[in-house]
């Protein structure tokens, strides 16, 4: 039943709105419009823009309960609005609900459009760097950081949480280079244009001094050897990092021997391989970044190659009586999949599943096999959620109650418009 507001139904309310808020009457001119009224009406569009994430957070807090109960679609599906929108949006709104359903008095200041989006985020980033523990005594503070959230610049609101999260592990006895080292951290992934990779890293003083100082001493020896560089400082630094990083890859740890480099899996056809570029030349890493054909034939001179057959059946040729994929089949399945066919998730974030559990064939098979991301994985395995692959490879998904949550088509390979074979290196 649809919840009546004074002025309709949400969606009518809403509709409204988004109605009486068509921007063609306020796309102004310079020339019209008095100086000395920009700043109110900046204060008052803000507003605005504060009320609209309040919806946001209300909405999302009510989608999550009915996901959990498997009433409704996945949140994350919700918040995307099928693909439209991207994952860092949805990362912030959930964010914003988890502050909203722990914080009732910032949760009113958010809901009224008081509180300043920006002070939200910084809570609930905070709130994904401590304990649970940690966490409910934060949501002690409720009042005082509710009197905060609505007028501190984010700098400073920042700083204040920082005090409270240190004044609460100093009551749980934890020391300050535990606490550092406990708040290092570092990711790599895929540039969302898929052009490359982004590495971030936060580390204790320790650590940290440590990796400064190898990257200055690493810079230092890539300008004697280039001498009058033209790289940017930058760009030597970016240099440093990855010398530095492949060249402690290659010695094991354990014995301080060299063992094999760095792995790096590309995909390619035997026919661009043989004969040059055509329309349907595939020369990209495993998680679907594209690669120049020289760089491609640079990477073979010394590689592995492993020959895969697809078909337009999208049958692949790999299978094994162990658990664990092998190279070659999870090669085979990149062939298919580029990203989760679910959420979309990029490849080095997936993990490979067992349509029907291992423990009931005791084999590995391709046919079997189905690439998905570690969200939908946990749903299938302890959420209760069923997911069923037909021989063509289409995708049914169900929620907990047994209803279809979505069906995914069969995937296509992605050299089958040459019907040639892949090679992975």
């Amino acid at each position: 039943m649809a919840q009546e507001l004074p002025g309709g139904t949400v969606a009518e309310v809403l509709d409204h709105l988004i109605a009486s808020l068509d921007p063609a009457p306020y796309m102004v001119r310079a020339e019209v419009l008095d100086p000395g009224t920009i700043g109110d009406l900046m204060i008052k569009v803000r507003r605005l823009q504060r009320l609209a994430h309040a919806i946001v957070a209300s909405l999302t807090e009510v989608a999550a309960q009915h996901a959990q109960i498997g009433a409704g679609p996945m949140i994350e599906q919700v918040l995307s609005s099928d693909g439209a929108v991207d994952k860092s949006t949805v990362v912030a709104d959930l964010g914003r609900a988890q502050v909203v359903s722990l914080f009732p008095e910032v949760g009113a200041a958010v809901r009224n459009g008081a509180a300043l989006p920006a002070n939200v985020d910084c809570l609930a980033r905070q709130l994904s760097k401590v304990s649970e523990t940690e966490r409910a005594s934060l949501v002690g503070f409720d009042g005082p950081i509710a009197e905060r959230v609505t007028h501190h610049q984010v700098g400073t609101f920042r700083k204040y949480l920082q005090r409270l999260i240190n004044t609460i592990r100093k009551d749980h006895g934890i020391g300050a280079s535990e606490r550092e080292r406990a708040a290092a951290g570092a990711s790599v992934s895929a540039k969302r244009d898929r052009t490359g990779y982004v590495l971030r890293g936060e580390w204790e003083t320790e650590r940290g001094t440590a990796i400064y100082n190898a990257v200055r001493t690493e810079r230092r020896e890539l300008l004697k050897r280039l001498g009058a560089s033209e790289l940017t400082p930058d760009q030597l630094t970016a240099q440093a990092v990855s010398d530095l990083i492949a060249r402690g890859a290659a010695v094991n740890p354990s014995t301080g021997q060299f063992r094999p480099g760095v792995v790096i899996n590309v995909l390619t056809d035997y026919r661009t391989m043989a004969s040059g570029p055509h329309p349907g030349t595939i020369a990209e890493t495993f998680d679907g970044q594209n690669l120049a054909l020289e760089t491609i034939g640079r990477l073979c001179c010394d590689a592995v190659l492993r020959k895969l057959d697809t078909a337009p059946d999208a049958h692949v040729n790999a299978s094994r009586t162990v658990r664990t994929a092998t190279v070659s089949q999870r090669a085979a399945l990149r062939t298919l999949y580029p990203c989760c066919p679910i959420t979309g998730a990029p490849w080095s974030m997936l993990e490979i599943h067992h349509v029907i559990p291992y423990e009931t064939r005791r084999e590995t098979r391709l046919p079997n096999l189905l690439p998905i991301s570690s969200r939908i994985h946990h749903l299938v395995h302890e959420g209760g959620w069923k997911l069923t692959l037909s021989p063509d490879r289409t995708i049914h998904l169900y929620r907990p109650n047994g209803t279809l949550d979505r069906t995914v088509p069969p995937p296509t390979a992605i050299n089958l418009s040459s019907a040639d074979h892949a090679a992975a290196a």
